[in-house]
């Protein structure tokens, strides 16, 4: 016996998960680009005016590109920043980032927790919903989709780097 097929059945489905997550503007890929060629390393960092001005948008605006981008993370690519402005940093630059970013986030919760002690059960909530999350990849890993394509995971300019010193 032959299943009949309902031709409209594909409106009732549920939408399919897509391959690959991109949602990232053409802007903000544009921006990631030109920092992954301008700005390698803590040295070659771009002022916001700068960037902002390249990009026809003000700081403000360039604020929150920078900030989806490093939300989404197209290419586990590390935007950092510094007084000078953004940049790419390389592995060597990585305990600094990360000893500042501690720092920030230590002053921060003394103070909160300080204010208000009873937010600390919340902290805790957070931090396990946020490890719920993490589906980091570690550096040099190379991960397989379903797309059939491979990507080398790459935090660091020093791959970038290379590449423009081998052009």
């Amino acid at each position: 016996m032959v299943e009949q097929i309902d031709l409209f059945e594909y409106e009732k489905q549920e939408e399919t998960l897509k391959l690959v997550d991109n949602r990232l503007t053409t802007q903000q890929h544009s921006i990631m680009n030109y920092l992954k060629l301008n700005a390698l390393g803590k040295k070659n960092s771009i002022s916001a005016k700068r960037l902002a001005d390249l990009y026809n948008v003000n700081e403000r605006e360039l604020r929150k590109e920078i900030t989806a981008i490093r939300k989404y993370k197209p290419s586990h690519l590390i935007i950092a920043s510094c007084a000078k402005g953004y940049y790419i940093p390389l592995e060597s630059e990585r305990k600094q980032g990360n000893k500042m970013l501690i720092e920030r986030w230590n002053g921060a919760t003394e103070t909160l927790l300080g204010n208000d002690p009873r937010v600390i059960n919340y902290m805790f909530w957070k931090l396990k919903e946020m490890a719920k999350k993490l589906d980091t990849p570690l550096q040099g890993q190379t991960v397989m989709q379903f797309n059939g394509w491979e990507k080398d995971i790459n935090y660091y300019a020093d791959k970038y780097e290379k590449e423009q010193s081998n052009e």
